[in-house]
């Protein structure tokens, strides 16, 4: 898979966008290059899952390569060879 150079700075400027809005660190997850490995990205969405309270949001940014095989489509992560 070919580099995406602009991901991190892409998902970098989302975060600090959220940061302007309001929203504080401590409530925003940031994964780029090898920390977004697909088992720390299913992790995090289990734990946010099972914390997420009514009125809660979840704001899911993703910046990256994707694919389809057949009839389904999947998102590359860090470590996807």
């Amino acid at each position: 898979i070919h580099p995406a150079p602009y991901c991190q700075k892409d998902a970098l400027e989302f975060a600090q966008s959220l940061q302007q809005h309001g929203f504080e660190a401590d409530d925003r997850i940031v994964l780029v290059d090898t920390a977004a490995t697909k088992a720390t990205i299913e992790s995090r969405l289990r734990r946010l899952a099972n914390n997420l309270e009514a009125g809660d949001s979840l704001f899911l940014y993703y910046a990256g390569h994707a694919f389809a095989k057949g009839a389904e489509s999947y998102l590359c992560s860090g470590d996807t060879q």
